[in-house]
């Protein structure tokens, strides 16, 4: 590995976990979804070739029982995501000295560990990755870490592009396929069933028989 490449993953675990589930799911169930992709994530991240290790930022208490190796715990005390990326980001550099960050949400559970190589691979400076609508960023990548106001709203994904013109860098759009289905609707489980069945996100959604309940309701 030529340079020490940081992931960072935000996560909320229940009671705030998948809110826009509440009409399907239960916050116990909720929450186990979350954790599961979470566990997904971090597992693709595990054996990626090109990370050195993950920063998860969560105030979840789940985190702290989780036992990944090169992953370690930001802890996240304030009620605005962007702020505490950017806090995150800045721990990261500080203690690990990191020239990239790789920015990546905990509800993408399609994702492997050679889909983020490959992204990397093809990184240049600041990269994003938009959901499959172009309306939200499932992916960032940045060399050096902070260099722009980061937005995560649902439909970051063109006022990132604002902002990292704004600071008079071109970004590099990637399009993935695994990375462009994130987990925002209720619609997008019977898609990790058909696209990985072998996650322990689907083995949640077995397992808790979360379409069943769903549809019992």
């Amino acid at each position: 590995m030529t340079e020490s490449i940081w992931a960072l993953v935000p996560f909320k675990d229940a009671p705030f976990a998948k809110s826009r589930f509440h009409e399907h799911l239960e916050v116990t169930q909720r929450g186990l979804l979350a954790q599961a992709m979470l566990r997904d994530i971090l597992s693709a991240l595990n054996y990626s070739s090109r990370i050195a290790g993950t920063v998860v930022c969560s105030s979840s208490a789940y985190v702290k029982e989780l036992n990944y190796e090169n992953t370690v715990l930001f802890e996240d005390h304030s009620s605005n995501l962007q702020t505490a990326l950017t806090q995150a980001c800045e721990f990261t550099k500080k203690q690990f000295n990191n020239p990239t960050i790789c920015i990546v949400p905990a509800d993408i559970p399609l994702v492997q560990s050679h889909d983020i190589d490959e992204l990397l691979e093809q990184h240049h400076e600041v990269t994003v990755v938009p959901d499959a609508q172009q309306l939200g960023t499932n992916a960032l990548v940045i060399s050096p870490p902070i260099v722009f106001e980061l937005v995560f709203d649902g439909q970051s994904f063109v006022p990132h592009l604002e902002n990292i013109r704004a600071a008079g860098i071109e970004p590099k759009i990637v399009q993935m396929s695994s990375f462009a289905i994130d987990i925002d609707h209720f619609e997008d489980l019977f898609d990790v069933i058909e696209k990985a069945p072998c996650s322990q996100t689907a083995s949640v959604i077995f397992n808790e028989r979360l379409l069943e309940t769903a549809t019992a309701q």
